[in-house]
């Protein structure tokens, strides 16, 4: 998700050779593709009493939002931060939102959001829209909406109850199912979506198909078009989405090569439709994409962590022309949403077990390209 420029159609045959041939560089501080600055975790303020867990975050140009849930599942309680223009993170408590629980939020260049959830009392969700002069809120029966993005008028949420289903808004505060190819029996239903201009792409899995994986692609205009399959690696469940201005799309989840042991995985597909894996780094022991940021420099950052969440381990990894590495020291937790603004300041979204417990806290990581901006804490 976000709103900044991909990398180039001309660097994916040079990033799939590199990451056949390179192995992870463990040492944060290493470079690749220059010197960035070193990530940071934003100070969220007072803890909670309760374990939380950030579970998205979006960013328009100068404003960002992050979301995260408070309790045990599948309850719980949703919870917001906001980016004040002195780069500090406070609570937004006042957001006028039904009672739901909140899953995924998306905001354009202005910084206008809106936000999905799902109310477990009627097996309905909610979408509320801020986009409006005033506010507005859709309640979408027989659904279970986790996951939404959107660019300037053109917004896109998916879910997985009742078969799967995908909602569009192409004007601020009018929401509508959208039609989607089916086959036979098969139940879909849509982890990831990404809007970049006028181009959608949604994925995520068929329960009655030979294959896990399902990939859609829609514009502004034209309705959703399956993509072909062919290429991608056999029972690849799709959990991430991303795709750049020439139009290739990236992907990432897990397979599970003929063991019960998940394994990370990440695949790309050229505008002119082939499908490639991307050989990452010790998949194992990474255990899921479960998102993917196409940054405004060319880089490609995968937010890593197992399926697991009682073992889970998060990593942060960093693509590029030059190489691929780790760059966090992995701790006991998950990343699971990744964030760029308009003056490329990176946010990596999750949260941290506590004292050996399954108790999390939540966690902020930022990276800035100008040092010395916003308010951060202990150095990772």
């Amino acid at each position: 998700m976000g709103t900044t420029n991909g990398m180039p159609t001309r660097a994916i045959a040079i990033l799939t050779l590199m990451l056949a041939l390179t192995a992870c560089n463990d040492d944060p501080s290493a470079p690749s593709g220059g010197t960035p600055d070193p990530w940071n975790e934003v100070d969220l303020g007072a803890a909670s009493a309760e374990p939380v867990r950030l579970v998205a975050i979006d960013c328009g140009t100068d404003d960002c939002i992050a979301l995260g849930i408070e309790g045990a599942a599948p309850g719980g309680t949703s919870r917001f931060w906001e980016r004040e223009a002195d780069g500090l993170w406070t609570t937004r408590d006042d957001v006028g939102l039904p009672a739901v629980v909140y899953t995924g939020l998306a905001l354009d260049d202005s910084g206008s959001a809106a936000f999905v959830g799902y109310d477990m009392r009627d097996m309905s969700s909610v979408v509320y829209d801020e986009r409006t002069p005033a506010p507005t809120s859709v309640s979408i029966e027989r659904s279970g909406l986790v996951t939404l993005d959107g660019d300037g008028d053109f917004f896109v949420a998916g879910g997985l109850l009742g078969g799967g289903h995908l909602v569009s808004s192409v004007s601020e505060g009018v929401w509508t199912r959208d039609d989607f190819p089916s086959s036979g029996r098969n139940d879909r239903g849509f982890w990831d979506v990404d809007v970049r201009g006028d181009v959608a792409v949604a994925c995520g899995f068929d329960d009655g198909a030979d294959t896990l994986q399902v990939v859609l692609r829609r514009t502004r205009t034209t309705r959703w078009k399956a993509l072909g399959r062919a290429g991608m690696p056999f029972g690849f469940d799709l959990r991430s989405i991303a795709v750049d201005d020439d139009g290739a799309i990236f992907v990432g989840g897990t397979v599970r090569p003929g063991s019960p042991a998940a394994e990370a995985s990440a695949a790309v597909r050229s505008p002119t439709g082939e499908w490639t894996s991307l050989i990452l780094p010790d998949p194992t022991s990474l255990g899921r994409v479960n998102d993917i940021l196409l940054a405004g420099d060319g880089s490609i950052y995968l937010a890593c962590s197992s399926e697991y969440e009682d073992t889970s381990i998060a990593y942060l990894l960093r693509v590029t022309e030059s190489g691929v590495q780790n760059e966090i020291a992995p701790f006991a937790g998950e990343l699971l949403q990744l964030a760029e603004d308009g003056g490329g300041v990176i946010y990596a979204a999750g949260s941290r077990r506590t004292d050996g417990s399954p108790s999390r806290e939540p966690v902020l990581l930022r990276r800035s390209r100008r040092p010395g901006t916003g308010t951060v804490r202990n150095p990772l």
